[in-house]
């Protein structure tokens, strides 16, 4: 088996990032996260499903790090739960019954927690391993802590993006860390 390319991990980001409707992450961009192994196994992936929630890379730490089954399935979970039609998202019935379990774990339990702690639930989940972010990881406090200090923590030891954050409050300080 031969491990892909930086590209198509990219690619896999991208196609996570588009899937939340158009409009809900406003006045943030879309964005996809892929966590990758030394090996190539995908620990964890995930996207950002609303202004105010956590971003892609939690969502794939999330999973990277066992606490939900799915990163992708988690943020669509919140966006059902946050009133968006599940028709919108594309889901099997399965996995619609693991985005909705997902999506109250995140919002009553995994969201307080990370406000609070922050990147320290993620301490060593994904050793070595490298993340494919369509945009720079956040590297300031918002709605939610730094991205970049969560990715650290959990021991990713390469960030790939598609693309700087023209936002002044991050504009290369992602790519710093």
């Amino acid at each position: 088996m031969s491990l892909k390319s930086d590209l198509d991990y990219m690619k896999d980001a991208v196609s996570l990032a588009s899937t939340p409707p158009f409009g809900t992450t406003f006045p943030n961009p879309p964005v996809g996260c892929v966590i990758v192994s030394k090996d190539g196994e995908v620990l964890g992936e995930g996207f950002h499903p609303l202004a105010g929630y956590p971003h892609a890379e939690i969502f794939a730490l999330l999973e990277a790090s066992g606490k939900v089954e799915s990163g992708r399935l988690a943020a669509a979970g919140v966006m059902i739960e946050q009133g968006v039609s599940p028709d919108k998202l594309s889901l099997t019935p399965s996995e619609l019954s693991t985005a909705v379990a997902s999506g109250n774990l995140v919002t009553s339990t995994l969201l307080p927690s990370y406000i609070s702690s922050g990147s320290s639930m993620f301490t060593s989940c994904a050793p070595g391993s490298t993340a494919y972010v369509t945009l720079e990881p956040c590297s300031h406090f918002g709605r939610t802590p730094p991205c970049c200090a969560a990715l650290k923590s959990a021991g990713v030891s390469r960030v790939v993006i598609g693309q700087r954050d023209p936002n002044p409050k991050v504009d290369g300080g992602g790519v710093k860390l």
